[in-house]
């Protein structure tokens, strides 16, 4: 290009029109100003529009969380926008320049493209050429598709928080019943000390103020303070999908779920042998006397807590027996040699269920404990005994649970009334088809007690097909899971009193 001189007075440089060398700087300058101008408006469209895309979030501090999201996520795509581009800045003011050259552009003058601002004659001459390069095709091109991200946060917006709400209110809910159940294990302790078995009953509550003293700092958790650990997390993730963000909120708020829902899974497990319910059931323990008491004291100290979970099933005048053949010199040590320190609540209620025996002779009892030679029915697959109560040459159990469902430790106590006083030995034998009814009648009733939503308690009348009998059975809501705590198929008057052996 050639230089001319068309001006300059007064010590002022000449004006001249821009050189090839001055021309390309100023087409950088107007390219970036009109990238930048493009993306600038972008954002302030966007902005414009995140009220609106959020308008179903109807709560204002949750539409605030998701706002900060949306414009966090504006000046990111922003930026990528330039960084997908940057690459091609050079070639895109190359593009132009060639596209200025071949025109007539002697009117842009040397003084405008370098002085500090450009003036906006020449920066709109400059831009009709900047305009139609590859930088500004693809950034227009990039823009559609910053909005449909943007649209895709603000829709997530409804499935995550519907997760964060149900996260959040089962961490709730797990951290109110523990505080029920903690409030239950000190309602138990001071209810034993008010009867003064606090020694006696110390196996059964040992393991329930070791749970409590794991319960009691988790109650400390705050529920406020998990969702605003998850509104942070949501404030940096907002490129994540709603699957990632979803993950996000259970991942903070599993380890307090976790140990709360343990918690009280273990606590609950220790209280429901010190409910009042079972506790007094050893309040008569009080009035059979000292050698009594301290009978008993001595086989909890052999025994530990197997002993009091095989007399808790049984009635006042019963444990009393078991106590006075346990004082016996000669039943005490045949006793101890065929059921040693150690056994299992299941092995030793076969010999607590002879102990109570009542109107046989000592020497009678003394030879059944040597033996413990019964035959243990067969309990259908699904069944486990807990404890055994002997029942004409048949170990029966007093106690049985399910893997949906369990009894008490004494609600069977009916079932010598209600199969006769003779009936069949083993293989196969009456007391074998009762005992199947039976436990299928109380499956049966749990059922229905999660039919009815729960309740604290329920009575219903069940009819096993093909069944014998109708069983009148009460269930309890047992924190969560369902405990049969009576059956009964009608006493003396059942039909299975008069059924064929």
């Amino acid at each position: 290009m050639t230089e001319q001189t068309i001006g300059g007075a007064g010590g002022t440089p000449p004006d001249r029109p821009a050189s090839d060398e001055e021309l390309k700087p100023a087409l950088a300058v107007v390219l970036k100003g009109q990238a930048n101008a493009a993306v600038q408006k972008w954002k302030d469209d966007a902005n414009a529009l995140v009220e609106q895309q959020l308008a179903h979030i109807a709560d204002p501090e949750r539409r605030a969380v998701w706002k900060a999201q949306m414009v966090a996520l504006i000046d990111d795509l922003a930026v990528k926008m330039f960084d997908d581009l940057k690459d091609f800045f050079a070639s895109s003011v190359q593009e132009a320049y060639d596209e200025l050259v071949i025109v007539e552009h002697s009117d842009i003058m040397y003084v405008d493209v370098t002085r500090a601002k450009m003036p906006s004659a020449t920066r709109q001459r400059l831009g009709s050429f900047t305009s139609s390069t590859k930088l500004m095709k693809d950034l227009d091109a990039a823009r559609p598709g910053a909005a449909t991200k943007l649209a895709a946060l603000a829709q997530q917006s409804t499935d995550v928080e519907a997760h964060r709400t149900h996260t959040l209110a089962s961490c709730d809910a797990a951290l109110t019943q523990l505080t029920a159940t903690v409030t239950d294990a000190n309602t138990a302790v001071e209810y034993i000390a008010t009867l003064q078995l606090t020694e006696i009953l110390a196996p059964l509550t040992a393991p329930l103020l070791k749970h409590r003293a794991t319960a009691e700092p988790l109650l400390q958790i705050s529920i406020v303070q998990l969702g605003r650990q998850i509104d942070t997390r949501l404030k940096a993730s907002f490129t994540c999908t709603a699957a990632e963000q979803k993950q996000a909120i259970t991942d903070i708020c599993t380890a307090a779920s976790t140990n709360l829902v343990n918690a009280q899974l273990n606590l609950s497990g220790g209280i429901t042998l010190v409910r009042p319910e079972v506790v007094d059931r050893f309040a008569c323990l009080s009035g059979m006397g000292k050698p009594a008491l301290s009978m008993c004291k001595s086989m909890v100290a052999f025994y530990g807590k197997p002993w009091l979970v095989c007399i808790a099933g049984l009635e006042p005048e019963e444990i009393g027996q078991v106590l006075t053949h346990c004082q016996n010199t000669t039943i005490l040590p045949a006793l101890k040699k065929k059921v040693p320190a150690n056994s299992t609540a299941l092995q030793l209620s076969k010999a607590v269920g002879i102990l109570a025996w009542s109107g046989e002779d000592w020497t009678t009892v003394c030879a059944a404990i040597n033996k413990l030679g019964y035959t243990e029915i067969q309990l259908p697959a699904t069944v486990t005994a807990v404890t055994w109560i002997p029942i004409n040459e048949s170990w029966v159990p007093r106690a049985f649970c399910t893997a949906s469902m369990e009894t008490d430790l004494a609600c069977l106590k009916h079932m010598k009334e209600e199969t006769g006083t003779k009936p069949s030995p083993p293989s196969p034998n009456k007391l074998t088809l009762y005992f199947t009814e039976l436990s299928n009648a109380c499956v049966l009733a749990c059922t229905q007690w999660r039919q009815a939503g729960k309740p604290p308690t329920i009575q219903v009348q069940i009819q096993v097909p093909q069944g014998v009998a109708t069983w009148n059975i009460h269930v309890r809501n047992l924190y969560g899971k369902p405990q049969v705590f009576h059956v009964d198929s009608g006493y003396a008057k059942s039909p299975w009193v008069k059924r064929p052996n």
